[in-house]
């Protein structure tokens, strides 16, 4: 048996994660409808959020392309996905959208997003980091 040499830790590379407006409003209004249907659910659906962002800033690649480049992580325990795009050195977040959404209204909002690398966006780190 041929036993591979250990690589020793690896270092782990995390992208930054910058929010477009709409993405930012999209998220603000979620939140809002979950803190009026019960006090502490929109704290949770941040909690998932942030496991969502961690996920794309560690992996970007490693969720399903949706549409055209733009890939989709769903969020754990919610019925909504963050759309990315994943650039060389940033994640970029074009929507948060419910994924009960038919996919032509989704393409129809993911094609109205004007140039993501234009200025305008939020940044956000994950809590985690």
């Amino acid at each position: 048996m041929v036993r591979r040499p250990s690589l020793g830790p690896q270092e782990e590379v995390t992208f930054p994660v910058a929010f477009r407006d709409l993405a930012t409003d999209d998220v603000r209004a979620i939140h809002s409808w979950y803190e009026t249907q019960q006090v502490g659910l929109g704290a949770r659906f941040v909690s998932s959020l942030d496991l969502a962002v961690g996920l794309i800033s560690e992996h970007p690649l490693s969720c399903p392309v949706a549409y055209r480049r733009i890939r989709r992580v769903l969020l754990p325990g919610f019925p909504y996905a963050l759309f990315y795009l994943s650039q060389p050195d940033t994640v970029i977040v074009l929507a948060c959208l419910h994924q009960s959404r038919s996919p032509r209204t989704v393409r129809k909002r993911l094609r109205a997003e004007p140039n993501p690398a234009c200025s305008g966006l939020a940044q956000l780190r994950c809590a985690r980091h």
